[in-house]
């Protein structure tokens, strides 16, 4: 199933839920366009991965561009959700230590309140 994404605001943390895969160059760079988009409103953006399939390599790539677009805005990206292969995909190439990965969305939103606060 290719990427489709559901934008929701919860107070000040806008959540994107992404359904299918990041995979493939036009769907990974939708990803980082879809965030590249929120972000002059969005200081707190997490990516909810729940509902993710796969990712690939670019859509690995996907993730980082948007990491580092968040930092050059001075924004906050987190994921939530992962799966057990996704997961194991952060950690396989070690990017378990660059992005900061919830177990649910409910903790990632948890801490973003937490620093608000």
């Amino acid at each position: 199933m290719k990427l489709s994404t559901e934008i929701e605001v919860h107070e000040d943390v806008t959540v994107v839920h992404c359904h299918g895969r990041i995979a493939y160059r036009d769907e990974a760079a939708s990803l980082s366009r879809t965030v590249a988009q929120l972000l002059p409103r969005a200081q707190q953006i997490v990516l909810d991965l729940r509902d993710i399939e796969m990712i690939d390599s670019a859509g690995l790539g996907s993730l980082i561009t948007a990491l580092h677009l968040a930092n050059a805005n001075g924004s906050s990206l987190r994921l939530a959700s992962p799966n057990r292969q996704t997961l194991s995909l952060f950690q396989l190439t070690n990017l378990d230590t660059v992005f900061e990965i919830y177990p649910a969305l409910q903790d990632a939103l948890l801490v973003s309140h937490w620093q608000m606060a």
